[in-house]
């Protein structure tokens, strides 16, 4: 094997895989869920919401709500029977992915730092 050093866009195994782990752990954070209990009753007790309306009493709505750091899908659940319909956030989609990208960004620059600070002599 050669001793020349490694051009600026080639990276190491090690820092591939920290990589790909950080990416896994940012989509885990993707993929939980927040639930929010809705309260947008009117004094009658009736929930109104933009689609649907329901008494209080009959359902209890819980907002589900996805993303990190941003929401990017919310869905309502009315007792926790199904999820009724949901809305995707296009500002949260997109703040979300400049986030991992800075993310791993800063992750990838920091393993490589650290490697090549190592082997040098």
């Amino acid at each position: 094997m050669s001793d020349k050093a490694r051009r600026f866009w080639q990276i190491h195994l090690s820092t591939a895989v920290v990589v790909m782990i950080t990416a896994g752990g940012l989509l885990a954070l993707n993929c939980l869920h927040h639930e929010h209990a809705l309260s947008s009753t009117d004094d009658d007790g009736v929930f109104r919401g933009s689609v649907f309306e329901y008494t209080i009493w009959d359902v209890s709505p819980i907002s589900l709500r996805y993303g990190w750091p941003s929401t990017c899908l919310e869905t309502y659940d009315f007792n926790k029977k199904q999820n009724h319909w949901g809305r995707w956030r296009v500002r949260g989609i997109l703040l979300n992915a400049g986030v991992a990208c800075g993310v791993l960004t800063v992750v990838a620059f920091g393993s490589e730092y650290l490697i090549r600070r190592r082997s040098k002599p």
